[in-house]
């Protein structure tokens, strides 16, 4: 069995962990993909960039991380970034949210189609909603947790503020 872990999202740190709780995020949470799989286990690592837990279907599943020094998903990305993926063409960023998965933080975005009606107060319908969940950041790259998952997303366009902002943290 793997030992429970939790892994620092700001330097990468590890340390044993009794539960995982995530952050709560404003928007309703789409089933993950991982939810066959037990959770209540953490995640074995193996080094900056990999972690290991046991599946149902293979003797282990190996997961990415975000190697300590390296910007993470919401260092990458941006509420009002235009992103899309190797599999859709996307669309605009409402939220990213940090969460955990095996004690390793991962994130979520909700994004909506770049044409999209707003509401007057600049919010969306829920019926516009889309999710992408069990991210992490690479070399830059913003990947899916599990290293079997070649998904990854694009920014194509930063939001108007985003520009300014960049110029004086980079």
């Amino acid at each position: 069995m793997c030992p429970k872990v939790t892994e620092d999202p700001k330097d990468g740190s590890i340390s044993e962990s009794q539960n995982q709780n995530s952050k709560p995020s404003s928007f309703p949470k789409y089933k993950r993909l991982s939810s066959y799989l037990d959770e209540s286990r953490g995640a074995e690592i193996l080094d900056d960039r990999t972690a290991r837990i046991s599946c149902e279907s293979e003797p282990s599943c190996l997961l990415r991380r975000t190697p300590p020094g390296q910007k993470t998903t919401d260092q990458l990305l941006f509420v009002g970034d235009i992103i899309e993926t190797n599999y859709s063409p996307g669309g605009k960023v409402i939220d990213v949210s940090r969460h955990e998965y095996y004690g390793l933080s991962a994130y979520s975005i909700v994004y909506v189609d770049v044409d999209a009606p707003a509401n007057k107060d600049g919010s969306y319908r829920e019926n516009h909603y889309r999710y992408i969940n069990e991210l992490v950041a690479q070399d830059g790259r913003i990947l899916k947790l599990f290293n079997a998952n070649e998904d990854e997303v694009f920014v194509k366009g930063r939001a108007a503020g985003q520009q300014t902002l960049l110029r004086f943290t980079t």
